[in-house]
């Protein structure tokens, strides 16, 4: 069963980022517009849609419509920018290195990788063996009644949730998943512990400790969420 924490002693399932200091790079870039990071044909693995999708019950679906038979090799990486190397990079596309995978162990009921065209991008930056990191399972762990659902566009009677919290019933069988009303995978305190045991270039937070929209948000002055990573 998965580990109790975050606050009001919700079910603790982390969400994966990048080091706040490869998001400043990458904020860096976009201001001076100097294109040395870029991820090209990054939509092309998903089916247009309207944003975010949804089913017939208001909940965001994820993950995207996953194409039967993608070509690998279809989405390319371009970085030019001297010691832009992490683990995970997340850029519309969750991009996981070699060194990710190897210590991830996830199986293919888990997550499917998919081939990147690094070939213009930086030695350093090929030698990480870039891909696709695409996770395939869902489950439908979201205690509704404490994560705090409200409408999407708001008078759409489509739903989402503010804050991630799981139920504490559910036994857990991946180490990564979608769960509906959220749009970015979680990971158990299993994978986060592997992976911080590597070494790896990446962070783990509590999203319980604020509203959920893709950033953190409502914190409680003077505190931050838990975090894990190097």
């Amino acid at each position: 069963m998965a580990e109790m924490s975050g606050i009001l002693g919700a079910v603790l399932f982390w969400s994966i980022s990048m080091p706040m200091n490869y998001s400043e790079m990458i904020g860096q870039e976009m201001r001076a517009q100097t294109g040395r990071i870029e991820v090209a044909n990054r939509n092309a693995l998903v089916r247009p849609f309207e944003h975010p999708p949804f089913d017939e019950d208001g909940r965001i679906i994820f993950p995207h419509h996953l194409p039967k038979d993608p070509p690998n090799g279809l989405v390319t990486l371009h970085i030019a920018r001297p010691g832009f190397t992490p683990d995970f990079l997340h850029d519309g596309l969750y991009l996981v290195s070699a060194a990710w995978r190897e210590a991830a162990r996830l199986t293919e009921d888990e997550a499917r990788y998919f081939d990147v065209d690094a070939s213009t991008s930086l030695p350093e930056v090929q030698a990480k063996d870039y891909k696709v990191l695409w996770p395939i399972a869902m489950r439908d762990w979201i205690d509704l009644e404490r994560a705090g659902i409200r409408e999407y566009p708001a008078g759409s009677g489509l739903r989402s949730a503010e804050r991630p919290f799981f139920r504490t019933d559910i036994e857990v069988d991946v180490d990564i998943f979608y769960t509906p009303h959220f749009g970015d995978p979680f990971v158990t305190e299993a994978l986060a512990a592997r992976l911080t045991a590597a070494g790896l270039s990446v962070e783990f937070r509590d999203r319980t400790w604020g509203g959920y929209t893709g950033d953190l948000m409502d914190l409680p002055p003077g505190t931050m969420p838990p975090l894990r990573g190097n």
